[in-house]
């Protein structure tokens, strides 16, 4: 498979987006506590958000350093993917001690930025509702048969995001 500088390439199976859990929580109790805050292990400078150090592993992609204003744009995208229902059906429990619960966190979240697709994955540490996430290539979209990935992208050209 060729890479494009910047984005990371899959090596994983492909991944399709699922039904909604009926034990989860709704999409917009879900999305209003959902926040993207990258990975240290693909960063050479301090996170904005939660001045997280970088841990770059030397076999990891470099992400592209965006200036802190846009880090909330990064959440809101996240945001909106949830509400749309833009998950794998696969969640994980939340962590966090006296608020943990059973039905958790989407594993998998996908979205737009700048009209390429992304795709986030939950975090584990630090527990709770953190998100990293890459773009990806065409060839490695998600299989989406309700097409919500194109209601997602209507609705953020609505909403101008």
């Amino acid at each position: 498979m060729k890479s494009i500088p910047g984005r990371r390439g899959a090596s994983r199976k492909p991944v399709a987006i699922g039904s909604w859990p009926a034990e989860a929580r709704t999409p917009d109790e879900l999305a209003a506590e959902v926040q993207y805050l990258g990975s240290p292990e693909h960063k050479d400078y301090v996170n904005p958000v939660n001045r997280e150090a970088p841990r770059q592993r030397s076999d990891a992609f470099r992400c592209e350093e965006y200036p802190a204003e846009q880090w909330p744009r990064f959440t809101r995208l996240l945001q909106e993917a949830v509400r749309m229902q833009c998950t794998s059906a696969e969640f994980d429990p939340d962590q966090r001690p006296g608020l943990g619960r059973p039905d958790g966190w989407p594993r998998y979240v996908w979205g737009w930025f700048k009209g390429a697709l992304f795709q986030a994955r939950h975090r584990t540490d630090p527990p709770g509702h953190f998100y990293k996430a890459w773009l990806l290539e065409p060839e490695d979209h998600p299989e989406d048969p309700d097409d919500r990935l194109g209601a997602l992208r209507t609705r953020l050209e609505a909403l101008d995001v």
